[in-house]
């Protein structure tokens, strides 16, 4: 018998798995699996295929069946294999063209979306252009306003300092006329004192007075005509503030409708930023679609390259098994009764 740890179904088992691996089982190569003595290992091995050869006799109708089932099992798989083997190439290629047709679509997106960027960025480029120009006509017309408020300052100086000189030549026109009355008083209380005096002196005092009364007249008409050009620049004093007036009005309301249109302007160019910002965050996202696409392709030739594999695999499989059994028919055609 055997060593310890020997036994016929251990012999068995390396016997069965050297026949699996498409091998000829003999004594080393089961040795090599199980160890013990070459004698115990034949032993067994001989006693294993006789009780095989007494279980099916002569073995040649079973080779035959078997090699016909064997032959009909490698047909139907190699059939089979070819089969799965052209629609997985079908599908293969139809999942590769529709990844290729969605890149090729993220790509055209993306160029339009470069495209939307670039025009928004023009526009928004042209927009900052235009608001800075704003900004200097309006900082202009603040200065221009800003000169017109000390023209202003200065005219309404001026204005106060000409109704100080009407109130002082009205002053003098009222004390004029308080001496023309108080000469007419007197020259009432001449007349009635030349009553009593010589004609001579009558005559004398009544040539004083014409001289005196012209001179009055004289005195009158002059401050008529200064109140009369008083009066004319007054008037024009007031003209001239009423056009500063609406001057500094319509300055005010240019100055309104350049901040209207700088408030449009600034909302027009927060509108491109956000048309940009917009553009820029589509091309971030077309851009992640063609990474996974691209990711999905790259899986997509992977599973074609392991189902190519595993087919090639199985072919060779079949391939293997058949020239086993050719083989071992062979061997049993030339082996003596």
């Amino acid at each position: 018998m055997g060593r310890t740890g020997i036994s016929q179904v251990a012999v068995m088992q390396a016997r069965n798995e050297i026949i699996s691996s498409g091998h000829e089982p003999s004594v080393r190569k089961i040795q090599a699996l199980i160890g013990g003595s070459s004698t115990t290992v034949a032993a067994f091995l001989k006693r294993i295929m006789d009780e095989e050869g007494g279980l099916f006799g002569s073995g040649k109708l079973v080779d035959k069946e078997l090699t016909q089932l064997v032959v009909s099992l490698h047909d139907r798989l190699k059939a089979i294999t070819d089969q799965k083997l052209a629609v997985g190439e079908v599908e293969a290629q139809r999942r590769v063209e529709e990844a290729v047709s969605e890149v090729a679509n993220a790509h055209l997106q993306h160029a339009e979306t470069q495209r939307l960027l670039a025009v928004a960025n023009a526009e928004l480029e042209t927009s900052k252009a235009t608001n800075a120009r704003l900004v200097e006509l309006l900082n202009a017309a603040n200065r221009q306003i800003a000169v017109d408020a000390k023209a202003l300052t200065l005219l309404q100086s001026a204005n106060e300092l000409q109704a100080n000189e009407v109130q002082r030549l009205q002053r003098e026109g009222d004390l004029r006329q308080i001496a023309y009355e108080a000469f007419q008083t007197a020259t009432q209380r001449s007349r009635e004192a030349t009553q009593t005096i010589n004609s001579r002196e009558r005559q004398t005092l009544i040539d004083s007075h014409a001289e005196s009364l012209a001179d009055m007249r004289k005195e009158r008409d002059k401050l008529t005509h200064e109140r009369s050009e008083l009066t004319a620049a007054n008037a024009q004093l007031a003209r001239d503030n009423e056009r500063l007036a609406h001057e500094v009005i319509a300055f005010g309301k240019n100055l309104r409708s350049a901040q209207d249109i700088q408030r449009d302007l600034q909302a027009e160019v927060n509108q491109a930023a956000r048309e940009v910002s917009e553009a820029r965050i589509a091309a971030a996202e077309v851009g992640g679609q063609a990474a996974l696409l691209r990711s999905q392709l790259s899986e997509i030739n992977a599973w074609r390259e392991v189902a190519v594999a595993e087919l090639q695999n199985a072919r060779a499989t079949v391939e293997n098994l058949s020239a086993e059994l050719a083989r071992q028919q062979a061997e049993k055609e030339i082996s003596p009764k």
